[in-house]
């Protein structure tokens, strides 16, 4: 027996029904969680010089655009300018961080208490392993990706990646020597 109809998960109606129904209730809650979750797709913004966008950025936002049936999520200082490629696709911005670690800490603070069925974050093959310490520091769930892989770019290292690489590697170096001392 139906009781009253309510508003509930994000303006999704929800019908309410008495303790006869309750199995046939769950049941309904149920399926609802399925089919109206979604895959959250975190893109990296990549901090260039001005109001423009690098290579690196670009080619993020072209590998976050590939996945379809998901909520695209910008992240980082500059998102007004990310929106100037795809203005009509994106669904969330967080833009409350400048760094990778922020971005980090933004997207934890921003899922904590939703349900997506899973996390993706973009960014480049440099960056990757810098993502993946700050993900175990935070305590992070979530799957980390490189654009060159999504969109198909093989063999590509220019001399500025090449350093960041290299920087990123001594990063990760130094942290997991830091996380062992505090453990």
């Amino acid at each position: 027996m139906i009781l009253e109809l309510k508003n509930r998960n994000n303006g999704i109606a929800e019908k309410v029904l008495d303790h006869s129904c309750s199995f046939f209730h769950s049941f309904l809650i149920g399926i609802s969680n399925i089919m109206f979750k979604k895959k959250l797709v975190c893109v990296l913004f990549n901090a260039g010089k001005g109001d423009e966008l690098t290579q690196q950025c670009r080619e993020r936002i072209l590998a976050g655009l590939t996945f379809e049936n998901s909520i695209l999520c910008f992240v980082g200082a500059k998102t007004w300018l990310m929106k100037t490629i795809c203005p009509d696709k994106i669904v969330i911005e967080l833009n409350n961080c400048s760094d990778t670690v922020g971005n980090i800490k933004e997207i934890k603070k921003f899922i904590k208490g939703k349900n997506f069925i899973e996390i993706l974050i973009i960014s480049n093959h440099y960056h990757l392993r810098r993502i993946k310490l700050l993900m175990k520091i935070f305590n992070l769930e979530a799957n980390v990706e490189s654009a060159e892989e999504i969109i198909g770019i093989k063999n590509k290292i220019s001399l500025v990646e090449y350093f960041l690489y290299l920087f990123t590697y001594i990063f990760w170096i130094v942290g997991f020597i830091k996380t062992k001392e505090v453990s």
